[in-house]
């Protein structure tokens, strides 16, 4: 297992699990990981743009670190969607958008 910023911006990366698919039953856990997710990102992106320095591997531009993660976001949101769905319990956009694409579109 890695992470993006193991690889693109080692002075930003952060201890992982040591299994991969390990069940996590508290929320509050798992928001604190992806809250120090979402800040090794954050902090790495600042510290290349600021220094003008590209990503070590993958990115010409670290934006395009964001871009990426962006993307990837919407890929999982439809693998989760495509998954309840496959278990009899599918979740409209009417119900998802809310508390999925509607945290992109507020301005505050």
């Amino acid at each position: 297992m890695y992470d993006l910023c193991s690889l693109d911006a080692p002075e930003f990366a952060r201890d992982l699990p040591k299994e991969e698919w390990v069940v996590e039953r508290d929320p509050g856990r798992i928001a604190q990981m992806l809250n120090d997710s979402a800040k090794a990102v954050r902090d790495a992106v600042k510290s290349r743009v600021e220094a003008g320095r590209h990503m070590d591997l993958h990115y010409d531009h670290p934006i395009l670190l964001l871009q990426h993660m962006i993307w990837h976001e919407g890929y999982h949101h439809g693998q989760m969607k495509l998954a309840l769905k496959a278990v009899a319990h599918p979740i409209n956009d009417d119900e998802a958008g809310p508390v999925t694409w509607g945290v992109w579109m507020r301005k505050k």
